[in-house]
Protein backbone atom coordinates (compact mmCIF):
# COMPACT_ATOMS: atom_id res chain seq x y z
CA UNK A 1 0.00 0.00 0.00
CA UNK A 2 1.23 3.52 -0.80
CA UNK A 3 1.81 5.68 2.27
CA UNK A 4 -0.14 8.91 2.49
CA UNK A 5 3.06 10.98 2.44
CA UNK A 6 4.00 9.42 -0.92
CA UNK A 7 0.73 10.22 -2.72
CA UNK A 8 0.79 12.78 -5.54
CA UNK A 9 -1.92 15.41 -5.56
CA UNK A 10 -4.69 15.07 -8.14
CA UNK A 11 -3.32 11.70 -9.28
CA UNK A 12 -5.45 8.58 -9.79
CA UNK A 13 -4.68 5.37 -7.94
CA UNK A 14 -5.70 1.75 -8.28
CA UNK A 15 -6.68 0.35 -4.94
CA UNK A 16 -9.43 -1.16 -2.85
CA UNK A 17 -12.42 -0.02 -0.87
CA UNK A 18 -15.98 -1.24 -0.62
CA UNK A 19 -17.29 0.77 -3.60
CA UNK A 20 -14.34 1.57 -5.88
CA UNK A 21 -11.13 0.29 -7.42
CA UNK A 22 -9.85 3.65 -8.65
CA UNK A 23 -9.83 7.02 -6.89
CA UNK A 24 -8.18 10.44 -7.11
CA UNK A 25 -6.14 11.86 -4.22
CA UNK A 26 -7.22 15.40 -3.23
CA UNK A 27 -4.22 16.82 -1.34
CA UNK A 28 -5.82 19.98 0.08
CA UNK A 29 -8.53 17.99 1.83
CA UNK A 30 -6.43 14.87 2.42
CA UNK A 31 -8.92 12.35 1.08
CA UNK A 32 -9.72 10.41 -2.07
CA UNK A 33 -12.69 10.96 -4.35
CA UNK A 34 -14.34 8.35 -6.53
CA UNK A 35 -17.58 7.94 -8.43
CA UNK A 36 -20.21 5.60 -7.09
CA UNK A 37 -23.47 4.38 -8.57
CA UNK A 38 -26.26 3.59 -6.14
CA UNK A 39 -29.90 2.91 -7.02
CA UNK A 40 -29.32 4.20 -10.57
CA UNK A 41 -27.69 7.49 -9.53
CA UNK A 42 -23.98 8.23 -9.97
CA UNK A 43 -22.30 10.67 -7.62
CA UNK A 44 -18.88 11.62 -6.23
CA UNK A 45 -17.99 10.22 -2.84
CA UNK A 46 -15.02 10.98 -0.62
CA UNK A 47 -13.08 8.37 1.32
CA UNK A 48 -10.10 8.51 3.65
CA UNK A 49 -6.66 6.92 3.50
CA UNK A 50 -6.12 4.07 6.02
CA UNK A 51 -3.70 6.27 7.99
CA UNK A 52 -6.64 8.57 8.85
CA UNK A 53 -9.32 6.08 9.85
CA UNK A 54 -9.25 2.66 11.48
CA UNK A 55 -13.03 2.22 11.85
CA UNK A 56 -14.80 3.09 8.58
CA UNK A 57 -14.22 2.03 4.99
CA UNK A 58 -10.99 3.44 3.54
CA UNK A 59 -9.33 3.46 0.12
CA UNK A 60 -6.07 1.51 0.09
CA UNK A 61 -3.95 2.80 -2.84
CA UNK A 62 -1.57 0.31 -4.46
CA UNK A 63 -0.52 1.83 -7.79
CA UNK A 64 -0.57 5.25 -9.44
CA UNK A 65 -2.43 5.27 -12.77
CA UNK A 66 -1.70 7.58 -15.70
CA UNK A 67 -5.01 9.22 -16.55
CA UNK A 68 -4.05 11.87 -19.11
CA UNK A 69 -7.43 13.19 -20.22
CA UNK A 70 -5.77 15.73 -22.50
CA UNK A 71 -4.44 12.90 -24.70
CA UNK A 72 -7.84 11.21 -24.71
CA UNK A 73 -9.53 14.47 -25.74
CA UNK A 74 -7.05 14.93 -28.62
CA UNK A 75 -7.63 11.36 -29.80
CA UNK A 76 -11.39 11.88 -29.64
CA UNK A 77 -11.16 15.06 -31.71
CA UNK A 78 -8.94 13.34 -34.29
CA UNK A 79 -11.42 10.45 -34.56
CA UNK A 80 -14.27 12.92 -35.00
CA UNK A 81 -12.42 14.67 -37.85
CA UNK A 82 -11.90 11.32 -39.58
CA UNK A 83 -15.64 10.65 -39.47
CA UNK A 84 -16.41 13.90 -41.35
Amino acid sequence: MIKKEDLEGWAYYLGNCRNANIAMWIPDEEHFIHFRTKFGSTFAETIKHPEDDEVWDVFKPYKKVDMDFGKEREASRAAEKEQK
